[in-house]
């Protein structure tokens, strides 16, 4: 049997800076160890004044740190962060429903032609200039479509 976990990208890249920040943590703790191991066998140079080696190791230590911090951190985000759904306008079938003959034929005409010129519209039905206005009134009341101006004709598009 096998499971299948699928993740949104946002998760992908949330566990993949998280990784990002561990492989960072072990880089740091590794560094500062090594650092460590090099400064104790250099203290008996230091026993006089104190050693500077150790304030800048305390200093780049806290920077790492922090970085770190803000590396998860991010990735924590990015985990949790929902992805946008693109989320499709449903038809009103109620108000589709209503339409009249006339009415369904002008709507489909520009349903499947995603936008079109009025003027090519009135040629593509066999109705004349006004009753197609007419008709896209009471389709751009029902909020079906939408004309826009465009030079000497408007372009009806769905809403």
């Amino acid at each position: 049997m096998k499971i299948y976990f699928e993740l949104n990208k946002n998760r992908k890249i949330g566990l993949l800076i998280i990784g990002i920040g561990l492989l960072i943590s072990y880089v740091i703790y590794s560094f500062n160890r090594a650092l460590n191991t090099l400064y104790e066998s250099s203290m008996i140079q230091c026993a006089v004044d104190g050693c500077p080696h150790e304030a800048a190791l305390a200093f780049h230590t806290n920077i790492s740190l922090i970085i770190l911090a803000l590396v998860i951190g991010t990735g924590i985000v990015f985990l949790f962060l929902k992805e946008k759904k693109v989320i499709s306008k449903k038809e009103d079938t109620e108000k589709i429903k209503s339409l009249d003959d006339n009415e369904r034929k002008l709507y489909n005409i520009i349903k499947g032609e995603g936008s079109i010129f009025q003027s090519d519209l009135v040629e593509k039905v066999d109705f004349d200039k006004v009753k197609v206005t007419r008709i896209l009134d009471k389709l751009e009341g029902k909020q079906l479509i939408e004309r826009k101006r465009r030079g000497m004709t408007n372009v009806i598009i769905l809403k």
